[in-house]
């Protein structure tokens, strides 16, 4: 019988990216509360230097498999200059 000695040890530190994918909610599922502004959010990933590439659609025709819609959404792709934890993205 043979065996593998595969390297199991966790990665130090948090691990980077230079493309995430991430998806965000435009009003709060319980108050009612907008989270995000479209245009403000567009101007936003402008101005990040670090952000090289992005992508987004608006997704507002989504349903749970029961069919009820799920709230309307943003998704998308980032293309980052560095590598980047996805923490420091959120932030």
């Amino acid at each position: 019988m043979m065996s593998s000695n595969k390297d199991t040890a966790p990665m130090a530190g948090p691990q980077r990216f230079r493309m995430m994918k991430f998806t965000t909610r435009l009003i709060h599922p319980e108050t009612g509360a907008v989270l995000l502004n479209l245009d403000e959010f567009e101007h936003g990933l402008d101005q990040h230097k670090s952000i090289k590439e992005y992508a987004w659609v608006l997704q507002d025709k989504d349903r749970y498999p029961h069919g009820k819609p799920v709230a309307t959404h943003v998704q998308g792709a980032l293309r980052l200059q560095d590598a980047r934890s996805p923490h420091q993205v959120s932030s």
